[in-house]
């Protein structure tokens, strides 16, 4: 039998043909046509891929060549191949949609039900254990030993779903079968064990399984599991803070050297090793990461996916790839249990690859995929000037750094020297004040952090004088800590960063210049032992934007929006919808369980809060801020206009600078303002400044649930205006992300909704009040010039301070168990040390300065 050989011959000699990205080489596809989308990867004892295709049979890659074999030519059974194995003789097995057949090289020997005792002809998944072969059957379990067959059901064994998805079998003959009901357990005594969403909290959709010894890694549809001594744990529990872990496993593979690979969707996998985790970004766009790896440990890479990655195969040379980095570019806001990554061009809270705003912070769920900043007005000849983000697909509006005050522009210098975030904590400036009254900062003992060092505070060139807030301890005007100056910081964790939309042309919107400079800052606040009825303090992160006018045009109808992709765990069952009263925009799930790799059941809400607006235009007749006033002296605006868009021209994303515009207004892109009901666009109805201003799950509202909405992937804008900003004027926006959720109840108006009400109101009354609740010490001991060492606060919650006297370079810091066993230790940078890693307990503190020791005794207490 003639195998048909595809006509193109790439060869590893001729290295340059193959497209190189980063950390992999790009491989050629056996055919160009899209039909060819892989559900199945495998590599022989020689070091052969292998492939199974949904169209085109079975594919072996080679040599730099392809190799296809098809029911037409070779005898395949189907061209549809679902799953592949290697025996210990290097036959491939192949599981396809009309039956399973043993490959040779050569020939192939066929089973089917008509033939054999294999239960079913379509085959799902296939695992080779010794001289037994495992097939999983969308109708049950068969196991062949060469000789005899067996069959296994949900009607014949406590099989717990008779669709296998992933077979494996551990070290001590333990059999694992999964399927999208949960993962079953044939032991070795021959008693079966069941795990499910409801018995042990799992993701009952499992697409893949790896057997390590013992140990079973387990791939669902929202995360990755450890089974161990019969206790399964997903791997938040091991990795806290693993980022993209709510995103689905479909494979696995293991090197040589125990490395284990995690196949993730969304252009990610993961490389563990001793514990230790790597992610690696992949591109093209992924959504479905299959792995194989060879003896030589060689991993190759391709998607299962029938969308933009099905095109995608390749090598990967980990020698060669470098990881995105958050640099000084791009900084977290992670002081609470928030986790909200901050970029410096009128972005944020995404890396331009993949959602980073997480919350809980260590949950690896986000509830937003990305935000941007809209503003847009009219000059005096009604010419609109405007500058907005969403994705940056064409380009951007925004640029870093200040303008220069003389000819209103923005100069390379000056971008380059404030491309940064500066971030600064309360204790580094509260250690910094006890440590200049020490004298420390002007002799030099003392390391000022280097954010404080370099706050922006007074501009370079032409820029302003004054640009970050600073306290000026000797009113010279000038930024100086070595006169005792600090930052000026808002919260327990205050990002600051400026920038314009000047320096180049508008290539995101195409929208005229207007001339900003955008003073930027984002804060949060922890306290970690507050009740749970004050707990959302530490699931929110507050911002402001300043705009300062820097050109010689007045600007009137001037309107800033904040706009969001919304992505509420799981991003396609999502509504969205606003309260006027309380200022507010928000996500909520459209129903009762944000399935997948979404937050659950009892799934929370995510708000946007405009605190505090711009300054409402003179005698406007209108409540701008909500309060039941109009016209009073000094009147704020608030939400004045709440915007959903999905598709379509007029109606889906927008298309030009007027379109970002009208969108701002409560208009459409045709410029039809929004109509009460349905999706705002009937013209026959009443007008209306804000989409589903109704409250969520009343009836006799108008929210997304009564207009008839399928839940989707939702974006909004919400803005506040109109106002003028004339010529060196200035205009600011207070807003916050208010994450709530109400876990005991299912949703509904009296729980979540309830909660949510109850909590925005909170954080809106911390701010109008400033009494925000901290739990960070802001007070340091009396000043003690002795060498005595001193732990406070003890007890310690996360964050020990110490005082002490330090003379040598390099001193040392170590921290033991009540057995005398180190925990941790390191180069004391400051006088701060994270000790959220320890658990609760009794521990000492020792530093060492030179031929010096000092110990103390402290009591780690956990977060409630």
């Amino acid at each position: 039998m003639k195998p048909a050989l595809i006509s193109i011959f790439f060869f590893f000699l001729c290295f340059d043909v193959f497209s190189q990205t980063n950390g992999v080489i790009i491989l050629p596809d056996p055919v160009a046509s899209m039909q060819k989308t892989r559900h199945a990867i495998a590599v022989d004892k020689n070091d052969n891929v292998w492939m199974g295709f949904k169209y085109i049979g079975l594919g072996k890659f080679a040599n730099g060549n392809w190799t296809l074999y098809d029911s037409l030519n070779n005898g395949l059974l189907s061209n549809t191949v679902y799953a592949l194995a290697v025996d210990a003789a290097n036959n491939m097995w192949i599981g396809t949609k009309n039956g399973l057949q043993k490959f040779n090289g050569t020939t192939f020997q066929s089973f089917t039900t008509a033939n054999s005792g294999l239960i079913n002809d379509t085959i799902s998944a296939l695992y080779i254990k010794g001289n037994t072969v495992y097939i999983g059957t969308n109708a049950g379990l068969s196991v062949f030993d060469g000789s005899n067959w067996v069959s296994y059901t949900t009607t014949n064994s406590n099989l717990i779903g008779d669709s296998i998805s992933a077979i494996a079998v551990t070290d001590n003959n333990d059999k694992y079968f999964a399927t999208y009901k949960g993962l079953s357990c044939l032991a070795a005594n021959g008693s079966w064990f069941n795990f499910d969403n409801a018995s042990a909290g799992i993701d009952n959709k499992i697409n893949a399984l790896l057997a390590d010894g013992n140990t079973l890694y387990v791939g669902a549809n929202s995360t990755s599991y450890k089974l161990s001594n019969n206790i399964i744990q997903s791997f938040e529990t091991f990795f806290p803070c693993m980022e993209g872990s709510n995103y689905g496993t479909y494979s696995f593979a293991k090197s040589s050297t125990d490395k284990i690979y995690f196949g993730y969707s969304l252009k990610t996998f993961y490389e563990m090793e001793n514990n230790n985790l790597k992610r690696y970004y992949l591109k093209p766009y992924l959504s479905q990461v299959e792995l194989a790896i060879t003896s030589k440990d060689s991993l190759y890479i391709t998607s299962t996916s029938k969308f933009q990655g099905s095109n995608f195969f390749a090598k990967f040379e980990p020698s060669t790839y470098t990881a995105p980095q958050v640099n000084d570019t791009m900084k977290y806001l992670d002081i609470n249990d928030v986790k909200a990554l901050i970029a410096n061009e009128g972005m944020m809270h995404w890396d331009y690859i993949d959602s980073k705003y997480f919350v809980p912070k260590c949950s690896g769920k986000t509830s937003v995929f990305a935000s941007a900043l809209w503003v847009g007005g009219l000059d005096d000849n009604n010419q609109l000037h405007l500058a907005a983000q969403t994705y940056r697909q064409t380009g951007s509006d925004f640029f870093t750094g200040p303008l220069d005050t003389i000819t209103h522009i923005a100069d390379s210098v000056s971008s380059a020297y404030y491309n940064k975030i500066w971030k600064v904590e309360r204790n580094e400036i509260e250690e910094f004040k006890y440590q200049f009254a020490l004298g420390n900062v002007a002799n030099n003992s003392y390391v000022i952090p280097t954010d404080v060092l370099s706050w922006p505070a007074n501009g370079i060139l032409n820029n302003a004088k004054m640009l970050a807030p600073f306290i000026d301890v000797n009113h010279d005007e000038k930024y100086n800590p070595h006169d005792g100056d600090y930052p000026d910081i808002k919260g327990d964790k205050f990002l600051y960063w400026v920038f314009n939309d000047t320096m180049k042309a508008h290539t995101e919107t195409g929208g005229a210049a207007l001339g900003v400079e955008v003073h930027a800052s984002a804060y949060a606040y922890d306290c970690p032992q507050l009740d749970d009825s004050d707990d959302v303090m530490n699931l929110t992160t507050f911002y402001q934007y300043k705009f300062i006018n820097r050109t010689g045009l007045n600007y009137h109808n001037m309107y800033i929006g904040l706009w969001c992709d919304v992505d509420l765990g799981k991003a396609t069952d999502d509504y969205v919808g606003c309260d006027t009263t309380l200022d507010i925009g928000f996500v909520y799930n459209g129903d009762n369980n944000d399935d997948g790799y979404g937050y659950g059941l009892n799934p929370p809400m995510q708000n946007i809060l405009i605190l505090k607006g711009p300054v409402a235009a003179n005698a406007d007749n209108k409540d701008n801020n909500h309060n039941g006033l109009i016209d009073e002296a000094g009147e704020t605006l608030g939400i004045t206009c709440f915007t959903s868009y999905n598709s379509g021209s007029q109606f889906g994303n927008p298309n030009g600078a007027p379109h970002y515009y009208h969108y701002m207004k409560s208009e459409w892109g045709n410029g039809q303002h929004f109509t009460l009901g349905e999706y705002a666009q009937n013209p026959n109805n009443p007008l209306i400044d804000y989409m589903f201003p109704g409250t969520p799950y009343d009836t006799t509202q108008w929210n997304e649930g009564t207009a008839n909405g399928t839940p989707e992937d939702r974006r909004f804008v919400m803005s506040s205006g109109p106002f003028n900003l004339n010529a060196n004027d200035t205009a600011t926006i207070d807003f916050a992300y208010v994450f709530t959720r109400d876990e005991t109840a299912p949703n509904g108006l009296t729980t979540s909704i309830a909660r949510n009400i109850k909590d925005v109101k909170k954080i809106i009354d911390w701010y109008k009040n400033d009494n925000f609740p901290s739990c960070i010490s802001k007070t340091f001991p009396p000043i003690d010039t002795s060498n005595t060492l001193i732990i406070f606060p003890n007890p310690v919650n996360d964050i020990l301070q110490f005082s002490l006297q330090l003379h040598s370079s390099s001193p040392q810091f170590f921290i033991y168990d009540l057995l005398g066993q180190k925990i941790i230790s390191g180069v004391i940078k400051s006088k701060i040390i994270n000790i959220s890693s320890l658990s609760n307990g009794v521990y000492f503190l020792k530093i060492k300065d030179g031929d010096n020791e000092f110990m103390q005794k402290f009591l780690k207490l956990e977060k409630k």
